[in-house]
């Protein structure tokens, strides 16, 4: 599964506030910053990330007519949907994304056998109700070998 990481500015931010918080001289600042920090973190800056795919990732013998779906973190509205992909060596055909609640499912033609295929999420592809988009997601699962 894919997690989202903190970028570095986002790193930067949040050890700001820590070294804020323990040099502050009053009790009253150091619990504001504490509680900044936690809204940073914790509220509107997480992105939505990746809490289910089918198949799972790096799946062996998976069918050639499986279902492909992510199953996000957090409720997400759709924002760009068209490059949405299923890489393999034999091109994946009919790709159809759609979002329904916290799904995004990946319609597909069959898949060739016994190849590696990777779903692409590109980033900002959905965003959370405060406008943040997601991180690039990826994975991958390998189909069942051919008769």
């Amino acid at each position: 599964m894919t997690t989202a990481r903190l970028t570095r500015e986002e790193l930067g931010l949040l050890r700001a506030a820590v070294v804020a918080a323990r040099e502050a001289g009053e009790r009253d600042t150091s619990l504001e910053v504490l509680k900044t920090l936690g809204r940073y973190h914790g509220g509107y800056t997480d992105f939505p990330a990746a809490e289910g795919l089918q198949p799972d990732d790096e799946a062996i013998d998976v069918a050639v007519d499986a279902a492909v779906s992510i199953l996000f973190d957090m409720d997400v509205t759709e924002v760009d949907l068209s490059a949405v992909d299923i890489e393999a060596a034999t091109p994946v055909t009919n790709i159809v994304p759609s979002l329904v609640g916290r799904t995004l499912s990946i319609a597909h033609d069959n898949f060739a056998n016994s190849e590696v295929h990777t779903v692409i999420i590109p980033a900002g592809a959905v965003v959370n109700d405060y406008g943040v988009g997601n991180r690039r997601i990826t994975w991958s699962f390998t189909t069942i070998a051919g008769p």
